[in-house]
């Protein structure tokens, strides 16, 4: 028993020092390669610094703040406004209409708005009225345009901020302009033209905006435009 398990013991040895003979395995360096580390992209904590609210000095961050801030100011106003939007088929023939235009009290107390739907003997005019004598109710349209400016701001895939050239005349005390030229990809539309006006108090003074599309397969324009044409403060403590 005991010459077997030296017998044993020996041809182990011979097996394990056959490894490093001519031919074995011990000449094969397994070369461990440090593995870096993943790069970690920083997390830039730092807010950006707001013109406005929602609004950078390079873009729109937040259309629905720049909507809200629009209308609490605008609320503490009397204005007086228009808006059109038109459907144009590639003829110049003009395929719908809406127009809305009149003059609003501070927080809509008092209003006189014209409704005007439809092309040519289409055409259905409305006027609503509010006023110490008489109300005919509220139009179908938010004269504030809180829910469309809202819309038309989140539907941009970039915009651009900055300052109107000195000799700018759209609104009064106008500050800053958006533009925009291209729509998310959920937004049907291209050739897409936007530029709005916005006044140091945040109300959006203006926007234009104008791009292309098919419908029922035809090629149609559409452009669309609010403008405030005045806006009267009692004083200045009820901006904002």
């Amino acid at each position: 028993m005991r010459g077997g398990w030296r017998l044993g013991l020996f041809a182990v040895l011979l097996v394990l020092a056959g490894c490093g003979a001519e031919g074995g395995t011990a000449d094969r360096t397994t070369t461990l390669t440090p593995v870096e580390p993943g790069a970690v992209t920083p997390v830039d904590s730092t807010p950006v610094p707001l013109i406005l609210p929602g609004l950078s000095r390079e873009s729109v961050v937040d259309p629905s703040a720049v909507a809200a801030t629009h209308v609490r100011t605008l609320r503490n106003a009397s204005f007086w406004f228009t808006y059109n939007r038109t459907v144009v088929a590639a003829n110049g023939t003009r395929l719908d209409s809406t127009a809305l235009a009149g003059n609003v009290g501070p927080r809509a107390e008092t209003y006189r708005l014209t409704l005007v739907r439809g092309t040519d003997a289409a055409t259905n005019r409305t006027t609503y009225v509010k006023n110490e004598s008489a109300a005919t109710g509220l139009p179908p349209v938010d004269p504030y345009f809180r829910e469309r400016l809202g819309t038309v701001l989140a539907s941009f895939q970039s915009t651009d901020v900055g300052r109107p050239p000195p000799n700018a005349t759209d609104g009064i005390g106008t500050t800053y302009q958006i533009r925009a030229s291209r729509f998310e990809n959920d937004f049907p539309g291209e050739n897409v033209r936007f530029r709005a006006i916005v006044e140091p108090g945040g109300i959006v003074m203006s926007y234009e905006l104008r791009y292309d599309l098919i419908r029922n397969g035809t090629r149609v324009t559409v452009r669309e435009e609010l403008r405030h044409q005045t806006v009267l403060f009692e004083s200045f403590t009820e901006r904002g």
